[in-house]
């Protein structure tokens, strides 16, 4: 009789416990926010996070958030990203409104989508029950996109992606590509996670 290593028996436990849950809540244009016939699309992206107060590691996150953002949006096929910025003119965009971002905008853009990060990483909960413990894999966000032709907001999407559960194990490693793949799923692709 043969006996299973506990490294693929562990392994087994720890692929089988997991589970994706995606929510969007929309108002104007739902995702997919990008849809066929968009291509050439001047785009300018800003980004800036908020953080809740006991948040760990902001700026490796920080660095983590900038890596996924620059990946997706310059791999986009359809929009033709200006510029990628968490400024401008020096100020910090999510304290700018609507009418000063679109005022300091590069005046060839038609669209400007302004993301907001609240939580990007993985939670960790042990447990003192027959579960020990669960770990998610969390990226929380707001995107606002605003036409800058006409100066209307175009869309205000707030999306959390949650993936984990009993049993499995998360860490950072994977989170730059996680979260190019969460704004694929909110400009392209909803059945993409």
């Amino acid at each position: 009789m043969k006996t299973i290593p506990a490294a693929i028996t562990l392994s087994l436990v720890l692929l089988g416990c997991a589970s994706s849950t995606v929510t969007f809540h929309a108002t104007g244009m739902e995702p997919p926010l990008c849809r066929t016939g968009t291509a050439g699309t001047r785009t300018a992206v800003y980004w800036g996070t908020a953080w809740r107060a006991d948040q760990k590691e902001t700026a490796r996150r920080e660095d983590i958030a900038a890596k996924g953002i620059e990946d997706f949006f310059r791999s986009d096929p359809y929009c033709s990203v200006q510029t990628i910025s968490r400024t401008l003119n020096g100020r910090d965009i999510l304290l700018m409104s609507d009418k000063d971002i679109l005022a300091s905008s590069p005046h060839d853009v038609d669209k400007v989508h302004i993301i907001r990060l609240e939580e990007l990483g993985p939670v960790f909960i042990l447990y003192l029950s027959p579960i020990l413990w669960t770990s998610d894999l969390n990226i929380q966000l707001r995107v606002r996109t605003l036409n800058a032709r006409t100066g209307s907001l175009e869309s205000d999407v707030t999306a959390h992606w949650r993936k984990g559960g009993p049993f499995n194990l998360r860490g950072t490693r994977g989170l730059s590509p996680d979260l190019a793949g969460f704004l694929h799923a909110i400009f392209y692709d909803q059945q993409a996670l």
